[in-house]
């Protein structure tokens, strides 16, 4: 099964501030490939995968890793369907961010 995209998880930028130097109407969007382990913790860095043709891109991927790793462990992945949710793709803009609303 390939990877899959979790919106309990892709809701964890409301936790990081957007960049400075990303405006919320900027329209950005960047693609992470994660790995996760059965304790819902980052197996490693998550991946670019996909993204906007934007100099912004960078501020707006590490606010993502940033977001992700602030927010582990992610106990609401259920660990006996581990394999739905090992490799997730993840999409993010600069509206999934606080203070983009």
């Amino acid at each position: 099964m390939g990877p899959k995209t979790d919106p309990a998880t892709a809701s964890t930028p409301r936790r990081q501030k957007l960049p400075a130097a990303v405006a919320p109407s900027d329209k950005i969007k960047i693609k992470l490939r994660v790995v996760m382990t059965l304790e819902g913790r980052l197996a490693a860095e998550p991946v670019l995968i996909e993204a906007s043709a934007s100099a912004k891109g960078p501020a707006l991927m590490q606010s993502a890793i940033g977001a992700l790793e602030a927010c582990q462990p992610y106990a609401m992945l259920p660990a006996d369907r581990y394999g739905e949710w090992k490799v997730l793709d993840l999409s993010f803009t600069p509206q999934d961010f606080d203070g983009a609303s």
